[in-house]
């Protein structure tokens, strides 16, 4: 599953140059995973002007969706799993796991969807932020400034990508010598009334580590 450089007739289209399609995400959602959600909305926002929709429940109205939610915890992922329209295999019951998968006829009246499965909420959390780096948003987009390409459309060829449990369970990084960097900037620009490294601070920081795809901080 990669972006489209050349529109085809299979492609799976996300911005059609006037409409971005909706983001469904599983109303049984982690509050983590809704966060995240709304990232991914902001970062359409970035790459094509125009924020994604987000959803509680299938729209009959939109033909092309993108549905969001986490294995065993969604009755509409494990249905499609069920019926071997998500391919789980190695996915299921693993630790930080997911699956981009477009999927044909989910349901009806949807003629296909662009399926992100976790395993678990920081599974599903990674699969987003997957999406956000295929449409063109850097991980590091607010701490180095990485420039957003700007596109008049976006769509998807291919089928999927799964990625199973990482071979590194705990991974992360460690702040170091933020005494004459991270610290005095926050305190003095972004977390004034804190004095220090705030929460509006280690917000970003979380962020930055999910969009990396890690889960250890030091």
């Amino acid at each position: 599953l990669v972006m489209s450089n050349v529109p085809a007739a299979n492609n799976f289209v996300l911005f059609d140059g006037s409409t971005v399609a909706p983001i469904v995400v599983d109303p049984n959602s982690n509050e983590a995973v809704l966060r995240a959600a709304n990232d991914l909305s902001e970062d359409f926002a970035r790459v094509t002007g125009i924020n994604a929709k987000i959803e509680k429940q299938i729209t009959s109205h939109t033909k092309v969706q993108i549905i969001i939610g986490t294995l065993s915890e969604s009755k509409l992922l494990d249905s499609l799993s069920a019926q071997g329209k998500l391919d789980t295999d190695g996915i299921s019951n693993q630790w930080e796991s997911y699956i981009l998968q477009i999927v044909t006829n989910p349901l009806p009246n949807v003629d296909r969807a662009l399926v992100i499965a976790g395993s678990d909420r920081r599974g599903t959390i990674y699969g987003i932020y997957q999406l956000s780096q295929l449409i063109g948003v850097s991980p590091w987009h607010w701490w180095a400034d990485v420039p957003v390409p700007k596109r008049k459309w976006l769509a998807l060829s291919g089928d999927l990508i799964k990625q199973g449990p990482p071979g590194v369970k705990y991974r992360g990084f460690f702040i170091n010598d933020e005494d004459w960097g991270l610290n005095p900037w926050a305190s003095k620009t972004f977390d004034p009334q804190f004095g220090n490294i705030g929460s509006k601070t280690y917000a970003k920081v979380f962020e930055l580590m999910l969009r990396l795809r890690l889960n250890y901080l030091w």
